[in-house]
């Protein structure tokens, strides 16, 4: 990027439009997270949840309001490996408590899914296995006539 073509600033210069002022930032904290996305506020609420209280997150806007937003909505369970499996499941289990453990309305919804298996490989994976996975095999082979690999 040239000294020409900087990105847009969050607010444009000039006197601050009216309405109440940002609080100000504290002289220190123990940690300072960059940005108010689905990382940052996990990492903020993990530490809290730990007993930290000296945290301080910044977002330049409002929470979430960069590309988290894109990602709300379905939370598949089934993933690759085992740990991203665990994680999810962590994760689920997290988004269905948190309204009633903050207060604040998140509008999760526990939905199903359907995990297609297009190898006999991804079949394996995503087989049931007894660690909290549950599945269904229709031994069925979908015609593929039409379809790109």
């Amino acid at each position: 990027m040239t000294e020409t073509s900087r990105p847009p600033s969050p607010r444009p210069p000039g006197p601050r439009p009216p309405g109440p002022r940002p609080p100000a930032l504290p002289s220190r904290a123990r940690v300072v997270i960059i940005g108010g996305g689905v990382i940052g506020t996990s990492v903020a609420y993990h530490l809290a949840r730990m007993g930290w209280t000296d945290v301080l997150l910044l977002e330049q806007g409002q929470l979430s309001c960069g590309t988290t937003w894109h990602a709300a909505g379905l939370v598949g369970q089934l993933r690759a490996t085992e740990n991203g499996t665990r994680l999810v499941q962590y994760s689920t289990e997290l988004y269905a408590r948190l309204e009633e453990e903050t207060g604040l309305g998140t509008g999760f919804r526990r939905c199903g899914g359907v995990t297609v298996a297009r190898t006999a490989d991804r079949m394996v994976q995503a087989a049931p296995d007894g660690r909290g996975r549950r599945g269904l095999s229709a031994g069925m082979r979908a015609d593929q006539s039409g379809a790109s690999p």
